[in-house]
């Protein structure tokens, strides 16, 4: 059976990923409806197994843009920030990226903004470290990730793709 609910912000979605532990969070949806969990309480069975792969790559998908939304913290700035780590974020952390590429030393200082909306001012050193912090936050959870489609794409039966326990 599948259950969709709906959510408006990040603690709506957190208790109710929270209060659905024991099923599988299959999709979620931002739309201009609004933004929605989609979860399954049952292991899928039979069928195709091209078609069970697909679906556990997408679960795997799912899970991992999730840990990505929850962002990470950095110290860069000389006290804990949260930054988020979305699509949106990602796009405003290379557009200063870039910035700074074009722009050397003269992009600096340089504003990066924090999950709350809030602007950190930041030198080159600092900038440097929230850098650093984003490769730490960001890379293991890629390598999970591919770890686990290989997985999944190493699989030759069903019951295989059915047995990988995904946790980020």
């Amino acid at each position: 059976m599948l259950y969709k609910y709906q959510y408006t912000n990040s603690t709506d979605r957190q208790q109710i990923i929270d209060g659905n532990a024991n099923k599988s969070l299959i999709e979620e949806d931002n739309i201009a409806d609004g933004n929605f969990l989609v979860f399954s309480d049952q292991v899928i069975e039979g069928g195709d197994l091209g078609v069970v792969k697909s679906l556990k790559i997408s679960q795997i998908n799912n899970l991992y843009n999730q840990k990505l939304a929850e962002g990470f913290t950095s110290s860069a700035g000389g006290t804990v920030e949260s930054f988020g780590y979305t699509q949106s974020d990602q796009i405003n952390f290379m557009n200063a990226a870039l910035k700074v590429l074009l722009k050397g030393t003269t992009a600096f200082p340089i504003n990066i903004y924090q999950k709350n909306g809030a602007a950190v001012t930041l030198d080159q050193a600092q900038y440097s470290q929230l850098v650093d912090d984003i490769a730490g936050f960001f890379e293991p959870l890629k390598e999970k990730q591919h770890d686990y489609i290989t997985q999944v794409n190493a699989c030759t039966t069903i019951d295989a793709v059915n047995a990988i326990t995904v946790v980020f």
